[in-house]
């Protein structure tokens, strides 16, 4: 039996809005007409929301995004070593932190990361990551500091967002040895020329120690392959002993190479893809490009499995919650409705139908109410 579910945050729009569900291609169709609909929670704001597409409560599985990335980038520091997400990002003349530039080069990124590995001492160790996402490793640290979250600090004043605490001042030092170091770089005195914004300075946040948290596939009995382009995502596939698929192949921007998630999900025994698209296109009114997404799931994935259902029987989920689904703790869009739908399918007891998948039933209260975590955990288990 293959398990596949699917989780897509804000596909459920409120009611007001155009709905990208109301009239659903055909073989989501047949799959809704013999599905179980169940109504879900928003997901509270939390640590690591993530938690809950394996299944795991994500209030109870609160991991920093300094662990997270190190484990999704493979590195094992010493056992007390605190870990911190370090953001490649822009500082400008007056002090004021900016998010870098979307027209970002990679070559620039390479190049101004080899050149900050001059700023590794005996007790902190730069580790390359992706983007501007890196990862600082402190030995013999301490959690009795607190750092300014990237996403908060962006249009601050660098002064005010400084670490506090214990060794906050080889933390401030690092900080301004990075402004120091980069900002005369020959990379960024061309990004000036030519209008960019320079990517001078490294901000350490998100600490924490590794955690010891459960191997699930010890408890399930099953490993799960996951596809997502999420780097917290992958990092707490590590943690917990599954698999995380390449997410340098899952997309490209706001565009999923459906086709290629689709013969992938059908090599799996268990899978999950989060489709992360549709909250971008949810945040700009975009509601022909999230179409193209429920179009493009019911062609590539939806009518292969159904295809085959009769040699390779299956279970489905189709999990479309609302509420915190990012770990930066960014609003959800405002066009997404609060309470998700969920979708169970089970290609050997197909259901009986009555109710739509779509948001004419996210108040129907003769749907259940269940929170995400709980709809999804039975498809690693393989027990419904």
């Amino acid at each position: 039996m293959r398990r596949v579910s699917i989780v897509i945050p804000y596909l459920v729009s409120k009611p007001i809005d155009d709905s990208a569900l109301r009239d659903p291609p055909v073989a989501l169709g047949e799959i809704v007409d013999r599905a179980q609909i169940v109504r879900l929670n928003p997901i509270p704001a939390c640590a690591t929301p993530e938690a809950a597409w394996l299944g795991m409560n994500p209030l109870e599985t609160a991991v920093a995004p300094g662990p997270l990335l190190i484990a999704a980038l493979g590195h094992h520091p010493p056992a007390d070593s605190v870990h911190f997400r370090l953001t490649l990002c822009s500082v400008d003349g007056a002090g004021l932190l900016s998010k870098p530039d979307a027209r970002q080069n990679f070559e620039d990124v390479r190049k101004l990361m080899e050149e900050a590995d001059r700023l590794a001492t005996r007790s902190l160790t730069l580790l390359v990551g992706e983007g501007v996402e890196h990862a600082l490793v402190m030995e013999n640290g301490s959690l009795e500091m607190m750092t300014t979250p990237m996403t908060e600090a962006y249009g601050s004043a660098l002064k005010n967002c400084l670490p506090d605490g214990d060794h906050d001042r080889e933390l401030r030092r690092f900080i301004d040895d990075s402004i120091n170091l980069l900002s005369g770089n020959p990379v960024n005195r061309r990004r000036l020329d030519e209008g960019l914004q320079p990517l001078n300075a490294l901000w350490p946040w998100g600490q924490g120690f590794r955690p010891n948290l459960p191997l699930l596939p010890l408890s399930r009995g099953d490993i799960a392959t996951v596809h997502s382009a999420s780097l917290q995502l992958h990092g707490l596939c590590k943690l917990v002993g599954y698999t995380h698929a390449d997410r340098a192949t899952f997309a490209t921007g706001l565009r999923i190479d459906f086709p290629k998630l689709g013969a992938r999900l059908m090599e799996s025994r268990l899978s999950v893809a989060l489709i992360h698209t549709v909250e971008e296109m949810q945040r700009h009114g975009r509601v022909d490009d999230v179409m193209w997404v429920v179009e493009q799931l019911a062609e590539s994935v939806l009518e292969p499995l159904m295809s085959k259902s009769d040699s390779s029987p299956f279970q489905l989920r189709i999990l479309a919650p609302g509420g915190r689904c990012s770990f930066d703790g960014s609003e959800p869009p405002e066009r997404a409705s609060t309470i998700g739908l969920g979708l169970f399918f089970d290609s050997e007891r197909p259901a009986d139908n009555r109710f739509p998948f779509d948001e004419r039933v996210i108040d129907d209260a003769r749907l259940p109410l269940i929170d995400p975590w709980q709809f999804i955990e039975p498809g690693f288990s393989g027990i419904d």
